[in-house]
């Protein structure tokens, strides 16, 4: 949902003074990039929609890819030539019940057995467990193994009162993401000297002659660190990084874009560090801004009373949507759609209905895992709301029969990704 809030701020005209809202396409693929046939500078992307199949051009005076894993594959088609600079790592996560974690209150482990990292978070009235790190392919659908989840159910035992069997009995989800791990641009001539010395050394050890020693700079290393490049053609690639550092990242992109083209003046210097996202900002003058800290239960407190919602339920929705959640209620009680969309769990239907609405979603599992998190949460609970998930999307987006299949097809490969592993095994 952070990922969500950053397009829906951007997408509103005059959000802050001077801010021109942005224009947001979903389900758009970059085909090809469109050069100028003097300079073969980049004036732009050819791209197709991939609900209605229409090509068509997006014109710009610069192109920036954050494509996260993918950004190899925009760089080869502004450069066939382009070295691949991105190394995707798979991280894998589990959530169990929320009485793994006290609330409020995490857990770090700073050195499992293998040396990674292991971290407990309290998520979603549930605890997030992880995290794994190892070399993966890029792919749409990653699915955690066996080997990663037992892993981090044998490490949390050893550190918790818990029994094995029962921790893994326990795994509500199980969720593999790549992280886009990047290789300094700088440093692909001293990557290939890396390569090639490990090469000989394994010679060496083979053939029982010493090979010869080669020092390797440090930064010819892989890390968590964002890198910048920009192209001969102008394109602007945001490579690495993590969550953490997303506006650092985003300041640095914008500004090496300026620095390359001067001819673009912004009528205002960066103003990030003080920029509230949507929901944060009140624009019906109900509530203080001090009120909008979680924390501070007003808005909870006007959506039980005012819309009968359980306790959890107004919890959720202050916490996911911020003062927007009054806007979810508000519909749900003009569509009759206050109702739990499944038991044990605070979301209520009119999310689906508000997701479709005001969110750019166009596919159940964008409902089920993009917007509302549920498949992230409990898999099991998720395929138990996808028939009234598909109800409520097809009758607002007039699918025929034959989508709503589809949909449910769908939908049940991607959630086939998000179980546990260890309960089929």
């Amino acid at each position: 949902r952070m990922n969500l809030h950053l397009i829906l701020t951007s997408a509103v005209q005059n959000y802050i003074q001077g801010m021109k809202g942005a224009a947001v396409a979903n389900y758009v693929e970059v085909i090809n990039l469109l050069k100028d046939a003097d300079n073969q500078k980049l004036i732009g992307a050819k791209v197709r929609d991939k609900i209605s199949g229409k090509v068509f051009n997006i014109k710009a005076k610069v192109v920036v890819n954050a494509t996260g894993p993918f950004a190899d594959t925009i760089r080869k088609m502004d450069d066939p030539t382009a070295e691949n600079l991105i190394v995707p790592s798979a991280g894998v996560h589990i959530v169990v019940p929320d009485y793994y974690s006290p609330q409020g209150m995490g857990l770090l482990i700073p050195k499992t057995k293998d040396g990674r990292v292991l971290f407990f978070l309290p998520w979603e009235q549930n605890t997030l467990v992880g995290t794994t790190d190892a070399e993966s392919d890029v792919t749409l659908l990653p699915k955690p193994t066996a080997d990663d989840v037992n892993f981090i159910v044998e490490e949390s035992c050893r550190f918790l009162k818990k029994d094995a069997v029962q921790m893994r009995s326990d795994v509500r989800a199980a969720w593999s993401g790549i992280r886009p791990l990047a290789k300094d641009p700088h440093a692909a001539k001293l990557l290939r000297i890396d390569s090639q010395r490990k090469q000989e050394e394994k010679a060496a050890q083979q053939s029982g002659t010493p090979a010869q020693q080669t020092a390797v700079p440090a930064t010819a290393k892989i890390s968590r660190k964002h890198e910048i490049e920009v192209g001969d053609s102008g394109l602007v690639s945001v490579l690495g990084g993590k969550w953490t550092i997303y506006r650092r990242m985003a300041y640095d992109a914008v500004n090496e874009a300026l620095k390359r083209n001067p001819s673009i003046q912004p009528a205002y210097s960066c103003r990030t560090t003080n920029l509230i996202l949507l929901g944060t900002k009140d624009f019906t003058n109900r509530f203080p801004h001090r009120e909008i800290n979680f924390y501070n239960n007003e808005v909870m407190v006007h959506l039980r009373n005012e819309f009968q919602l359980s306790k959890d339920s107004a919890s959720h929705l202050t916490q996911n949507y911020g003062l927007r959640a009054l806007e979810v209620a508000q519909l749900g009680s003009s569509k009759n759609l206050l109702n739990p969309l499944v038991r044990m769990h605070p979301f209520i239907e009119a999310e689906v209905l508000y997701a479709v609405e005001k969110e750019y979603a166009r596919a159940a599992t964008d409902v089920l895992a993009r917007r509302l998190r549920l498949a992230f949460i409990d898999a099991e609970a998720a395929q138990q709301a996808l028939p009234r998930v598909i109800a409520i999307m097809g009758d607002a987006l007039k699918w025929s029969r034959e989508r709503r299949e589809k949909e449910r097809k769908e939908a049940l490969v991607f959630l086939d990704t998000m179980r546990s592993p260890l309960a089929s095994a």
